[in-house]
């Protein structure tokens, strides 16, 4: 069992490294390739649109062609569509000029590319629920959260580091090679999982998997995504406006303050494993008290200290809230429907990826402030929404147990 975790903390840390490694850069790479701000922006929107409606697929398919399948699927497909993209970009460099043709080959390439990208959280998160009970579901899912937030921080170091070698495509490269050795190794690694509904997998209270509970959850863990993306564009901006630093001197300090914000995921998701070992509905509460107070710092302040020690609550924010949302909603559904219910709750961040970039630009150009009290009534909302879902159930913790 706990080598089976083991096994799913690195692939769950492999995919996540895969997204951020490339993203220092992705940027530079695209104007080499004569794209402009806004293609990019749109090359990736179009990705982030395709995570979003693969992650329920890949859950889908995990609950019936088994977990293991799809998570190598998912590794393989990853690398196998980075070749495909660096090739694209190649091309387009070797025109000496935009071409239309291939702009829109890599637009098709991103949305393979994020089709493929959430088959292993989907089909992973669905077997850490499937191999921990009740209690100690959060804190197996703290672990993939763990995951993810070590990703986070370290694949845009890993890949600046890279890309200061001679290449931009180092970090392409760096990515094609750790996914498909991880989805080799998988096929060894992970013991054989059958598709649910076999080997003991039994129907519990019926076949629903949509209820007013399980929406609140997402609805939670959804807006605090939306804030961590939109925080995450719009910082960049008030250092600049705000706090008066340069544009060169902006992009340093934001990258500061991108480390501060991982670091405290990172710290917060450990004690959560090693010491809190709180239950979903405790972590949602205290992460969403946290993401309001940052909302609210970063609104009001003028003082640089305290809105850099905004995004601590930020980093524990996310590391609460989004291995609660995870918990959460696993507890909610039966387990046939565990994967199903992963690929939704990893739609989240195609969602996010989608809406706050939109939003959050639009807001800011009215007035600077306007993005944190428009996310903030949103993640307000959402929080009143799951106090009366949580009230309309009387069971202290999600309704089923297993």
């Amino acid at each position: 069992m706990s080598r089976t975790k083991n096994n799913l903390f690195l692939a769950t840390f492999i995919n996540y490294l895969a997204i951020y490694i490339t993203m220092p850069v992705l940027v530079p790479i695209s104007k080499i390739a004569y794209l402009s701000p806004s293609q990019t922006g749109l090359m990736v929107s179009v990705g982030s649109l395709s995570m979003m409606l693969g992650g329920p697929l890949w859950g889908k398919l995990s609950d019936t062609l088994g977990r293991k399948k799809i998570m190598i699927t998912g590794m393989l497909g990853v690398g196998i569509t980075y070749v495909l993209y660096i090739a694209l970009f190649g091309y387009s460099m070797i025109q000496g000029q935009f071409v239309m043709t291939a702009f829109v080959f890599l637009i098709l390439g991103r949305i393979v590319l994020g089709i493929f990208l959430p088959a292993m959280p989907s089909a992973g998160n669905a077997l850490m629920a499937d191999i921990t009970d009740q209690a100690s579901r959060a804190k197996g899912m703290a672990l993939l959260g763990f995951a993810t937030g070590l990703a986070m921080v370290l694949g845009p170091v890993i890949g600046g580091l890279l890309s200061g070698l001679g290449s931009l495509f180092i970090p392409f490269y760096m990515t094609i090679a750790i996914s498909v050795l991880t989805g080799l190794y998988l096929i060894k690694a992970l013991p054989r999982t059958e598709p649910v509904g076999v080997a003991g997998h039994e129907k519990i209270r019926g076949s629903k998997v949509f209820s007013f509970q399980l929406i609140s959850w997402l609805l939670l863990g959804c807006s605090t995504m939306l804030v961590m993306v939109m925080v995450q564009l719009v910082m960049p901006l008030l250092l600049h406006d705000v706090f008066g630093y340069s544009n060169v001197s902006s992009a340093g300090q934001a990258s500061i303050l991108f480390f501060v914000m991982g670091t405290a995921l990172i710290v917060t998701q450990i004690l959560q494993m090693k010491v809190l070992n709180w239950q979903p509905t405790r972590l949602i509460i205290v992460g969403t008290i946290f993401m309001i107070a940052a909302l609210l710092i970063m609104a009001f302040t003028h003082s640089y200290l305290l809105f850099a020690a905004s995004f601590i609550f930020v980093g524990a924010s996310l590391a609460f809230g989004l291995t609660a949302m995870s918990a959460g909603c696993s507890l909610c559904v039966s387990k046939e429907h565990q994967g199903i219910v992963s690929g939704i709750v990893a739609m989240t961040q195609g969602i996010s990826g989608i809406v706050a970039p939109i939003l959050g630009t639009v807001l800011y150009e009215i007035n600077y402030v306007l993005p944190f009290y428009v996310f903030l009534a949103i993640i307000i909302a959402a929080f009143i929404t799951f106090i009366i879902s949580r009230a309309a159930d009387k069971a202290e913790e999600p309704a089923f147990t297993q």
